[in-house]
């Protein structure tokens, strides 16, 4: 891929990337999205898998965080990546169910 040239968020093509949900069919949608942008996907399904992959992938650029379910609360995970690696762009995705839409 060429110098400069950018995904999606701005990420260079060929970006690493570690998608973080408990969902297996809303993870695979997701990780199908970003590899159809040009980027490297891991997929962690909990937060323990997701902070071994940041202490491990110094290459990172970003982690998108959607339902953890274990453990850990988003919050959580999201602040202790941000301690392992600040530089790591984090994006949190949120989504509503039916028994949570108005």
């Amino acid at each position: 891929m060429a110098d400069g040239v950018r995904g999606l968020r701005g990420w260079p093509v060929g970006s690493l990337v570690l998608v973080v949900e408990c969902d297996a069919a809303v993870r695979a949608l997701i990780v199908r999205t970003l590899t159809r942008q040009s980027l490297r996907v891991v997929a962690a399904e909990s937060s323990s898998e997701a902070v071994e992959f940041v202490e491990l992938h110094e290459e990172a650029a970003g982690v998108i965080l959607g339902d953890v379910g274990d453990g850990m609360s988003v919050a959580e995970l999201e602040q202790r990546i941000a301690e392992l690696r600040p530089e790591v762009e984090i994006v949190l995705l949120q989504g509503a169910g039916p028994e949570q839409a108005g």
